[in-house]
């Protein structure tokens, strides 16, 4: 069980104390399936696709460009160009 399933199983609550055996068991289901269709459903929206992808290449070659000097690709720092590029990324998404 992941830190966060963890987390949210076990966070009080006054009125699971007043729930009967069962009620609790209902309870704590639905609360599980809440979450596994949160953590589903963000695991797709946060998913790369082939587009993404296309986009990101399209922004490093941007990006290489932008940072040289004569338009042919000079050196830079490959940490501050990744983090361009990636900085690029989430702003056209």
């Amino acid at each position: 069980m992941s830190k966060a399933e963890e987390y949210s199983f076990n966070i009080p609550s006054e009125l699971f104390q007043q729930l009967t055996k069962e009620q609790q068991v209902l309870w704590r289901k639905e609360i599980e399936n809440t979450f596994n269709n949160g953590y589903h459903q963000a695991e797709k929206d946060l998913e790369l696709t082939w587009e993404d992808i296309e986009k990101i290449v399209d922004l490093y070659d941007d990006v290489y460009c932008d940072f040289s000097i004569d338009g042919k690709g000079g050196k830079i720092n490959a940490e501050e160009h990744y983090q361009e590029v990636l900085k690029r990324f989430k702003e056209k998404k």
